[in-house]
């Protein structure tokens, strides 16, 4: 029941940016498919918009055809998915997971994918039981939870000394460095991948112990909007770097990018106020108004 509650909170939140998402993706690919025109919508159009919904029940990492406007659907999957399988391991023996099972499905999980796919960005291909997205995800979602006790482990620890935080700090730069040059310069994909993966993952540890001269606390609102905003980002993003190469094939690639980051924070942000414009809505108002017909409408007598 745990486990049932924390995946329904986490749809909770996500299907109101997805329900954004879809409808802008849509109306976006209409609007900039042909230059700046917007034809009517064609049948198959149409059908791909309504398997789109599909979605909501997040079945494209165990294996199902994707049919999405939505993009990068896979990982929400993996993520709900995942949770439903480790959630309730970590509930039930906190030690026997972060000791035992997270290495594991770290190890066996990024293992599975350098052997199958060589790189970490092929994600939609099935695999003998599960798909690609879903190992990719547990690997990943596990590697998060031993970031977490890691950055704990360490925080705990006392503070370092001065030249240690210094020395703790420049590994932390260049480390962030590294994975920034990988990521806008060097497009060759490959074992580098896994490389880089594991540099990320020390970074975000050590950002999160405290230990470090950068370090940072990010809590109570900010986080959450944080989150909402890095969500919004997250649905809106793939589509614009289509739709800008549609609609000014011609424009350099520098304008190009500028285009396309504007485009996708102005995005972002319209579906942040959207969504939770929407849901203030639905607390403040709906819920009440269900309640109170509830209780008009309650059985007399005790019942």
């Amino acid at each position: 029941s745990d486990t049932a509650s924390c995946v329904l909170r986490k749809a909770e939140i996500l299907y109101p940016y997805m329900a954004f998402a879809i409808v802008a993706n849509l109306l976006g690919w209409r609007a900039f498919t042909n230059g700046m025109t917007f034809p009517p919508f064609a049948a198959g159009e149409l059908k791909g918009f309504a398997s789109s919904l599909l979605n909501f029940i997040f079945p494209y990492s165990l294996g199902y055809k994707d049919y999405s406007y939505l993009g990068y659907s896979w990982y929400l999957s993996a993520m709900i998915w995942g949770i439903m399988l480790i959630f309730p391991l970590l509930r039930r023996n906190r030690n026997l997971f972060y000791c035992v099972l997270a290495p594991v499905f770290v190890a066996f999980g990024l293992g599975y994918y350098s052997g199958h796919y060589d790189i970490l960005g092929f994600v939609y291909a099935n695999g003998d039981l599960l798909s690609g997205g879903l190992i990719r995800g547990i690997a990943e979602m596990s590697m998060g939870c031993l970031c977490y006790k890691i950055s704990k482990k360490f925080a705990g620890g006392g503070v370092l000394s001065k030249n240690g935080r210094i020395a703790i700090t420049i590994f932390e730069i260049i480390c962030f460095l590294i994975v920034s040059y990988r990521v806008v310069f060097f497009q060759e994909d490959g074992v580098l991948d896994y490389i880089i993966f594991f540099l990320m993952a020390i970074v975000v540890t050590i950002a999160f112990s405290g230990q470090s001269m950068l370090a940072f606390q990010i809590s109570g609102r900010l986080a959450s909007l944080s989150g909402k905003f890095n969500l919004a980002l997250y649905l809106n993003s793939n589509c614009w770097s289509y739709m800008t190469d549609r609609a000014w094939p011609e424009m350099c690639y520098w304008k190009a990018t500028a285009v396309y980051l504007c485009m996708t924070l102005v995005s972002a942000v319209v579906c942040m106020v959207v969504c939770d414009g929407l849901q203030m809505l639905w607390k403040a108002k709906v819920k009440v108004k269900i309640c109170k017909f509830l209780l008009t409408n309650a059985p007399r007598g005790g019942q």
